[in-house]
């Protein structure tokens, strides 16, 4: 099952590649306010992930988010994601819950950065996911130009793909393994 990915990063230096200090504060990624929005265009049909859920508890936040796609089924999906320190995990759908849940997106990146993670559903199979942070640039969709830094996600299950993300807009752009565009951002909408 294909889902609209995650979206999120806010607030990194795009200026150099030059490491974050140790000491730098934890920026948070994954935009926590009530009725923030995206909308995406996917080939003849416009997807639209909203926030709609936000519960902070003591082991971290809960965000709930619905995906909605125009013309292709499902009509309406929720997916929630556990956040700790602002680091991001896959938590559950609404037919499955993570065994394993995926490190999908850490609080603070920068270009060459690496991490690896492992994710399994309930009663599925296990598979392994590298992230590697390219270098920030322009990225033009039908929201706007945005400088983007892309997140390579090479998955033992499904191959890899490249999602571009803002600062303080998030996800902007998914593209294929060969370099076709998935998914680029038609509007944003911040959350109150």
């Amino acid at each position: 099952m294909r889902f609209v990915p995650l979206v999120a990063l806010v607030a990194v230096s795009f200026a150099s590649a030059a490491p974050v200090p140790k000491a730098a504060k934890k920026t948070d990624y994954f935009p926590l306010a009530l009725g923030t929005k995206w909308e995406y265009v996917e080939g003849d049909d416009v997807k639209t992930t909203e926030v709609v859920g936000v519960d902070v508890q003591k082991d971290g936040t809960y965000v709930t988010l619905a995906y909605k796609g125009e013309k292709t089924p499902p009509p309406t999906l929720r997916r929630v994601f556990k956040v700790v320190d602002g680091d991001v995990f896959s938590l559950k759908t609404e037919n499955s819950e993570a065994e394993k849940p995926a490190l999908i997106m850490k609080s603070v990146v920068r270009p060459d950065q690496t991490w690896n993670t492992e994710h399994q559903w309930k009663g599925g199979e296990l598979w392994t996911i590298k992230y590697k942070v390219g270098a920030a640039k322009a990225i033009k969709t039908p929201a706007g130009e945005f400088t983007a830094l892309p997140v390579v996600s090479d998955n033992s299950r499904t191959g890899k793909e490249t999602r571009w993300y803002a600062a303080g807009v998030g996800l902007v752009r998914k593209d294929a393994a060969d370099g076709a565009v998935l998914s680029e951002l038609k509007s944003f909408t911040p959350g109150k």
